[in-house]
């Protein structure tokens, strides 16, 4: 039988999700976005709990990818260092997107 979402655990986290006031920061001091890893030598604040720092840490493994650093933010370091040499002004124009709706089944 397939779980209709019924059992589940709420964890308590320090804010919600889309928080982003100081009072989400994970960190007590900055963290630097110039290395992948930097985040894993920093020191929690003390609102973080055991439920949030494992699914930081799920999130990393998961995705590949350092939640130290919000997801919002695209950090792709490896994107950095091949366009190094490639300068750009930031202005560019959209001219078609293509994001659509998730499907609900």
């Amino acid at each position: 039988m397939q779980n209709e979402g019924k059992d589940y655990v709420e964890y308590k986290m320090p804010t919600l999700i889309h928080e982003l006031s100081g009072a989400s920061a994970i960190f007590t001091e900055a963290v630097t976005s110039k290395t992948a890893d930097a985040w894993k030598k920093a020191t929690y604040t003390d609102s973080m709990n055991e439920a949030t720092i494992n699914l930081q840490n799920y999130c990393y493994i998961s995705w590949s990818y350092s939640f130290g650093f919000r997801m919002v933010d695209f950090n792709d370091l490896d994107a950095r260092d091949e366009t190094a040499d490639q300068r750009s002004n930031g202005n560019f124009v959209l001219t078609e997107n293509y994001s659509s709706s998730p499907l609900v089944e």
